[in-house]
C-alpha cells in the first residue's frame, strides 16, 4: 500500500504538470490576444479545438501502446515532450507558430491519462480506486490554479514568452521521478485477474461500444467536458473584460474557485461514490447526473451576477460541480473492461469528449462572445450571455449519467470484480 500511495504521488505531480502546461494559456490569452492581435475565435481555437483535435486523434493509437509497453517510460517520454513544446511556445512569432507548439504539446500530453488510469488500476484494489481516481481527478483543478495563479504574476513581471519558457523548463524535473517509478504487473489488484492481451483494435472498439452503460457514459462525459473545459478558458478572461481586474488580481480570483472548488469537488466525489456504491453501483452514474443538473444554475448565477463578490462566490460552487464527474466517471470505466484493456478505454472515453467537449467549449464560447460582443454591440458584457448559453450542455451531462447509473444499478459489485 506505501508503494501505491507513493506512485499515486508521483503521477499526481506529472498530472499537476500536465495541467499546469495546459492552464497557463489561459491566462496569458489578455497579453497574447494584445501582442499577435487575435480575435477571440482564434482565442478559443488556440486553447480548444487545435489542442483537443490532436489530443484526441493521438488518444487511441497511445491507448494502444499504453496496453501493450512499459507505462512509465511511455509516460516520461510524453512528459519530455510536453514541456519542451510548452517552453518553445515562448519563441512563436505568430498566431499559426503558436497553434503548432500547441499541437505538440496536446500529442505529448495524450499520454497522460491512459497511462495513469491504466497505473492507478494496477496498483489499487478496486474497492479503493474511487478514492485514489479523486486524488489523480484534483490535478485538473490544482494544475489550472497554479497555472493561472503564477500566470498572473509571471505575465506581469516576465511576460508571456518567458512565462511559457520558465514553466516548460521546470516541467523537465519532473522526469527523473517518473522514470523511479516501478511498472505494475497488469491485473496485479484485481481479485480474478485476466491473462490475456488486448485485443484488435476494431474488436476493442466495437466490444466497447456495444455496451450500453458505456455509450451514455460518452455522452456524459462529453457535455461536462464542454462546459468544463469552456469555464476553465473563460473565467479569466471574463473577471478581466467584465469586471475590469488587474491582470495580476485575475490570476488569483481565477484561480482560488478553479482550484479550490475543483479539488473539493473531485475529492468529495470520490470518497461519496465509493461510499454510496456498496449499495447500489448505481451511484457511478447517479451521483454525477446530480452535480451536473445543479451545475448549470450555479454557473448562471456566476456569469450573471453584477457583482465581482457574487461571481467569485458562486464560481467556487462551479468548480465544486464541474469536477465532480471525473473520477467517477474513470472508475465505472475501468470496471467494464479487463486489465488488457484499460488504456484503451481511456483512450476512447477521451477520444469523442476531446474534440466534441473540450474542444468544441472553448470555441464555441468564443464564437458565441463575438457574436453578442462585435454583431449584438454589447461589449464586453457579451461575454457573460456566451457563458450562459455554453452550460447548456450541462443537462446532456445529467442525462447521460443517470442512464449509466440505471445500467450499472443492474451490476453486482461481485459480478463486476
Amino acid at each position: 500500500m506505501k508503494r501505491a500511495h507513493a506512485a499515486l504521488a508521483i503521477l499526481f505531480v506529472v498530472g499537476l504538470f500536465n495541467n499546469i502546461d495546459r492552464a497557463l494559456i489561459s491566462i496569458l490569452q489578455v497579453p497574447i490576444k494584445q501582442d499577435l492581435g487575435l480575435s477571440d475565435s482564434q482565442l478559443g481555437m488556440l486553447t480548444g479545438f487545435s489542442f483537443s483535435l490532436v489530443y484526441a486523434i493521438a488518444c487511441v493509437p497511445i491507448g494502444r501502446l499504453v496496453d501493450r509497453y512499459r507505462r512509465t517510460w511511455l509516460l516520461a517520454g510524453a512528459l519530455t515532450l510536453w514541456t519542451l513544446l510548452t517552453a518553445a511556445s515562448g519563441f512563436a512569432w505568430s498566431f499559426a507558430a503558436l497553434i503548432i507548439c500547441r499541437l505538440g504539446v496536446a500529442l505529448g500530453e495524450a499520454t497522460g491519462n491512459p497511462a495513469t488510469y491504466s497505473l492507478l488500476s494496477d496498483y489499487f484494489l478496486a474497492e479503493r480506486r474511487g478514492r485514489a481516481f479523486a486524488g489523480y481527478a484534483v490535478t485538473p483543478f490544482l494544475g489550472v490554479f497554479v497555472g493561472i495563479f503564477a500566470g498572473g504574476f509571471l505575465a506581469t513581471g516576465l511576460g508571456w514568452r518567458n512565462s511559457f519558457i520558465l514553466v516548460g523548463l521546470i516541467g523537465l524535473l519532473i522526469v527523473p521521478l517518473l522514470l523511479s517509478l516501478p511498472e505494475p504487473k497488469r491485473g496485479q489488484a484485481d481479485s480474478h485477474p485476466i491473462e490475456q492481451g488486448p485485443p484488435p483494435l476494431g474488436k476493442a472498439i466495437g466490444d466497447l461500444f456495444a455496451i450500453p452503460a458505456f455509450r451514455w457514459l460518452v455522452l456524459a462525459m462529453t457535455c461536462q467536458s464542454f462546459v468544463t473545459a469552456a469555464y476553465l478558458n473563460w473565467t479569466a478572461p471574463f473577471l478581466s473584460r467584465v469586471h475590469h481586474l488587474p491582470l495580476a488580481e485575475v490570476g488569483l480570483w481565477a484561480a482560488l474557485p478553479i482550484g479550490v472548488g475543483g479539488a473539493i469537488g473531485a475529492l468529495v466525489s470520490g470518497f461519496t461514490i465509493d461510499s454510496l456504491s456498496r449499495r447500489s453501483l448505481g451511484w457511478y452514474g447517479w451521483g454525477t447526473a446530480a452535480a451536473s443538473g445543479l451545475l448549470y444554475f450555479a454557473a448562471g448565477a456566476q456569469y450573471l451576477s453584477p457583482t465581482l463578490s457574487t461571481s467569485i462566490a458562486f464560481s467556487f460552487l462551479t468548480g465544486a460541480l464541474t469536477s465532480f464527474y471525473i473520477a467517477p466517471s474513470y472508475a465505472s470505466a475501468q470496471m467494464l473492461v479487463p486489465p488488457s484493456m484499460r488504456g484503451m478505454v481511456t483512450a476512447i472515453l477521451t477520444l469523442v469528449p476531446a474534440i466534441f467537449g473540450s474542444g468544441a467549449g472553448p470555441l464555441v464560447a468564443g464564437l458565441l462572445s463575438d457574436y453578442f460582443t462585435l454583431t449584438k454591440g454589447l461589449g464586453d458584457e457579451g461575454l457573460r450571455y456566451a457563458m450562459l448559453i455554453a452550460f447548456l450542455p450541462a443537462f446532456g451531462g445529467a442525462l447521460g449519467s443517470f442512464m449509466m447509473g440505471q445500467h450499472f444499478a443492474r451490476r453486482t459489485p461481485q459480478a463486476t470484480a
